[in-house]
């Protein structure tokens, strides 16, 4: 199995440095929405900082769908094809 992380962010906007931070201390990309993706990848500081591919992603902080089997709001129950331990 594979330990991930999710970061329940209250707010729309406001912590994306502290996701930046997060993301190169541990040399990761950090899982959102497609949406804000396409955002994000229009502010330089921000650009390879996030990905929507949830499945690639050991810390989340996406958004919550209707009916989730996981514990992952984005419905995630794999990384790489190991189990995770949310």
């Amino acid at each position: 199995s594979l330990n991930v992380v999710y970061v329940s962010c209250p707010a729309r906007y406001g912590h994306e440095h502290l996701l930046m931070g997060l993301s190169r201390r541990l040399n990761t990309k950090i899982h959102v929405p497609d949406w804000k993706v396409q955002i994000y990848e229009q502010i330089p500081e921000l650009k390879n900082t996030f990905t929507s591919k949830a499945d690639q992603a050991r810390i989340h902080a996406c958004s919550v769908k209707a009916g989730y089997t996981s514990y992952l709001p984005c419905n995630t129950t794999s990384v790489e094809g190991r189990k995770l331990n949310v």
